[in-house]
């Protein structure tokens, strides 16, 4: 009979401790620095006493700051007191995937083009801070982002084609801000998109008909700009679309009827509002009746679309009067 071999048992090894990447060390001290971290709501572990980078464990235990290995994936802020501007060694932080700072309404400056640096980012929310100037066309190399909100900041210009390059998108959020200019026909490659929020700024010129290429689209949120010309058909292709929003501008022509066959859409165009629906079959019904085609002047009759025109259009038909109250 062979004899078994006896094998002493391994002891357990301690756990080897993993030094923060320099570079994150450095961005976090950075962003404690210019957004006066003293003053923060809560500052708790946040200690840069020591020139070299600690211990990647004791950084996870930092309010806010999540760490994998020894590099930072996540910057979670929010409502925290931050004031003074964002720095760019942000930019330096390779594995980030979540920058949320929203929320801090002492927040302010630019923002900064080295976020731009960020290929790992999906999350970045900046929204209710005091952050102004325009979005960097550098931001169109954040490959892997998936929700990118700064509503209610001080945004300005125009939007960057290079939003376009966002293959990966699922919400745009941008209401609420200085914009301005017109909507960039890259958008329309965002076709991951399920959110696209621009409403309350002063954006202008007309709906581009890209956008009908966003097939996951729910919502689209374009009320309370400067926006004119027609809504496009393409726009019936939207078919998950949910919510349209479309008020305050300076639209003209009808919903297209495409849209109509999308049942489960809601549809708000109030440039001024649509004509309401009684009327307009009532309308319909005495043109057929009174053969409007034979009509002297029947200019501006028109009844291709099941859905009603704006009030302001059918005031334009030949004998029709808009009645306006007090």
């Amino acid at each position: 009979m062979k004899r078994r071999s006896w094998t002493e048992p391994r002891k357990n090894s301690p756990t080897k401790k993993m030094t923060l990447n320099p570079d994150d060390y450095q961005a976090l001290k950075a962003l404690y620095t210019s957004t006066s971290g003293r003053r923060w709501k809560n500052k708790t572990g946040w200690d840069f006493t020591s020139e070299t980078p600690p211990d990647a464990n004791v950084v996870s235990r930092w309010h806010g700051v999540t760490v994998v290995g020894d590099r930072v994936t996540k910057i979670q802020l929010s409502q925290n007191d931050l004031s003074g501007t964002l720095p760019s060694e942000l930019g330096d932080l390779g594995n980030l995937q979540v920058l949320d700072l929203s929320s801090n309404n002492s927040l302010s400056g630019t923002l900064p083009s080295a976020l731009g640096n960020l290929g790992n980012l999906r999350e970045l929310q900046l929204y209710w801070t005091d952050l102004w100037g325009t979005l960097p066309s550098a931001f169109g190399s954040l490959g892997n982002l998936r929700v990118f909100q700064l509503s209610w900041t001080d945004l300005s210009g125009t939007l960057p084609p290079e939003l376009g390059d966002l293959s990966n998108l699922q919400e745009l959020r941008l209401p609420n801000n200085d914009l301005s200019g017109t909507l960039p026909s890259s958008l329309g490659d965002l076709s991951n998109l399920q959110v696209l929020r621009l409403q309350s700024n002063d954006l202008s010129g007309s709906l581009p008909s890209s956008l009908g290429k966003l097939g996951n689209l729910r919502q689209l949120f374009l009320d309370n700009n400067s926006l004119s010309g027609t809504i496009p058909s393409s726009y019936g292709k939207l078919s998950n679309l949910h919510a349209l929003d479309l008020r305050f501008n300076s639209l003209s022509g009808t919903v297209p009827s495409e849209l109509g066959e999308l049942g489960d859409l809601t549809i708000a165009y109030e440039n001024n509002p649509l004509l309401d629906a009684n009327d307009y079959a009532a309308l319909k019904a005495f043109y057929s009746s009174t053969s409007g085609d034979n009509w002297s002047n029947q200019t501006g009759w028109n009844f291709s679309s099941e859905i009603p025109p704006s009030a302001n259009v059918a005031s334009g038909w030949h004998g029709v009067v808009r009645f306006v109250p007090a």
